[in-house]
Formats: structure tokens, C-alpha cells, sequence
């Protein structure tokens, strides 16, 4: 069974610039990661996966399928989300409140990384891995900041820039 997670959601960990790295410091703690933290969930149309001023479970990878996610926050009134992003990484790092409504507009796929689970599988895993997780949620959270400052709106559950997460995850 340990195996079997691992082959389904190691790739969904690689698509993350952090795990990416993280696997060549701690690999077992990756595998402990695949087979503990992640859940697949389904929606139908018209379900909402999260709404706006609730507490967030963790990080959401699509799978499959189209959302919308819609927010106070967005000067558009909706953003497509599709396979391949994630939504809500912050809440890996911080506490994180929703700040918008994301919504199923076809059969949806999802893959959530359960951020409970991810510090439980840190608190055993090597100093290595809990110094560099450590260093990225630190810089994570200044870049966030420093969204917002530049931006002038607050950060939502959208993704931030692959390229720029690729950034902090070499920094750190």
C-alpha cells in the first residue's frame, strides 16, 4: 500500500519546486508523506471544494477537471482554474484562511495534502528537512508580503508564480 501511494502521488509532490528538492534530502520522508497526508476527493458540478472565511485542511492539486474560483479580493470576477495547479499552498505553511469560494464546473479530480499531516511527517523526518522547510515557509511568507505590498490587494488561495516558487525552494 505504501508503494502504491507513492507511485500515485510522488508526481503530484514533484510538481511542487519544494518537494522537488526536498526529495533529495529526505526521500523515505516523501514516501512517509505519499502514503499518509494525501486524500483524492471528487465534485460534481456545482460543489464547492472551499469557501470564502473558512479554515483551510491544506494544499489542493487538480487532477482533473475546470473550477472557478471566485473572490472579493480579484478585480476579475472569476479566475479558470484547471489540472495542474495547485490552490491553497499557503496553508502548508501558515494558518490559512480561504479567501474566496473555489467551485467544481465539471467532474473534478482533486488530490489534497492534508498540512496536519505534513508537519506530523516533518516532526519525524531528519533536521535537514525540518531546517529547509523551515527556511522556505520563512521566505514563502515574506514573498507573500511583499505581494500584497506591491500588488495592493490580499493574497488569495491562487497559485504564485512557478517560476518565482522555484526561487525560494533553491534559496532555502
Amino acid at each position: 500500500r505504501i508503494q502504491l501511494h507513492e507511485e500515485i502521488f510522488m508526481p503530484v509532490l514533484r510538481t511542487a519546486p519544494i518537494f522537488q528538492r526536498a526529495e533529495f534530502i529526505d526521500r523515505p520522508s516523501l514516501v512517509r508523506l505519499c502514503h499518509n497526508a494525501f486524500t483524492e476527493e471528487c465534485f460534481v458540478s456545482g460543489i464547492d471544494v472551499f469557501i470564502d472565511g473558512i479554515d483551510s485542511e491544506g494544499a489542493y492539486y487538480i487532477s482533473s477537471g475546470a473550477l472557478k474560483y471566485t473572490s472579493a479580493c480579484l478585480p476579475e470576477p472569476f479566475i479558470e482554474i484547471v489540472s495542474g495547479m495547485w490552490m491553497s499552498e499557503l496553508s502548508l505553511w501558515v494558518h490559512w484562511v480561504h479567501h474566496g469560494q473555489l467551485c467544481a464546473e465539471s467532474l473534478t479530480e482533486l488530490v489534497k495534502l492534508n498540512y496536519n499531516m505534513l508537519e506530523e511527517v516533518a516532526q519525524l523526518a531528519g533536521t535537514n528537512l525540518i531546517k529547509y522547510f523551515s527556511r522556505f515557509a520563512i521566505y514563502l511568507v515574506g514573498y507573500a508580503e511583499t505581494w500584497q505590498d506591491i500588488n495592493g490587494r490580499a493574497v488569495t488561495d491562487l497559485p504564485f508564480l512557478h517560476a518565482d516558487i522555484e526561487k525560494l525552494a533553491e534559496r532555502a
